[in-house]
């Protein structure tokens, strides 16, 4: 049996910082790999963006390449820090998410909002504000599910994976 501490999930909406936050945490996380679960997606399949990728073959199957990698991800044996994309928490991927220890980092709508709302590069972003807070609202209640949550003043405290240890104790 694996131990819990060697798959960490960034978890949260689009725009609350996971990438930015996984670049951090590679500070002294030398025993440790930093993946992006959207750029690693994209690897290899000639595509600037993941929006690309998601009109170029559709939610269902871009949902099925995402399950497939962060299956592969989860079963080897190697100590992985991984920022999900923002609709990867969810119940198809549940039983793969609980053998990791999962961070929801909690920021706030409009603070998401106003990173993603210029972005071509993000699918649902052509919603209207109203309806990406409907998702967002809808997606909340998957992220309180995570085993920690970090709010924006803890994501902006922690600048490296030994911060992040600091902050939660041992998982």
């Amino acid at each position: 049996m694996q131990s819990i501490e060697n798959k960490i999930l960034l978890i949260g909406f689009m725009g609350a910082g996971k990438s930015s936050f996984l670049r951090k945490l590679q500070r002294n996380g030398a025993n440790y790999h930093f993946v992006d679960l959207d750029q690693e997606i994209l690897k290899g399949k000639g595509l600037s963006h993941l929006g690309e990728l998601i009109e170029s073959v559709g939610w269902g199957p871009f949902r099925q390449m995402e399950y497939d990698f962060l299956k592969d991800m989860m079963n080897s044996g190697d100590n992985l820090v991984i920022a999900l994309g923002g609709g990867a928490f969810n119940e198809n991927n549940q039983k793969l998410l609980e053998k990791g220890t999962t961070i929801w980092l909690n920021t706030p709508f409009d603070i998401c909002f106003n990173r993603i709302k210029e972005s071509i590069e993000r699918p649902l972003v052509k919603l209207s504000r109203e309806e990406l807070q409907k998702l967002f609202n809808e997606r909340v209640l998957q992220y309180k599910k995570c085993k920690y949550i970090l709010n924006l003043e803890q994501i902006e405290q922690i600048n490296s994976l030994k911060d992040l240890f600091s902050h939660i104790g041992p998982t």
